[in-house]
């Protein structure tokens, strides 16, 4: 019916933002099905075995950085 938000809010990668998602589960308490803008580059192998991917980084709390494996 009008005026009112279905329980799912689905979108395509462009509005797959962390302002829209928070809007959507704190503002209108629903659930966002969006995927991120890097989605399906992230699901590669070659993007997840990547040297300059900073998820394969080793993260030094310490000093506040992350550090190169090459």
């Amino acid at each position: 019916t009008f005026g009112y938000l279905p329980e799912y809010i689905v979108a395509d990668a462009g509005y797959g933002s962390e302002q829209n998602y928070m809007a959507i589960i704190d503002d209108f308490n629903k659930t966002p099905l969006i995927t991120y803008g890097m989605f399906i580059k992230d699901k590669t192998r070659k993007f997840k075995s990547g040297i300059f991917n900073t998820q394969n980084w080793k993260y030094d709390e310490l000093n506040n950085e992350f550090i190169c494996p090459n």
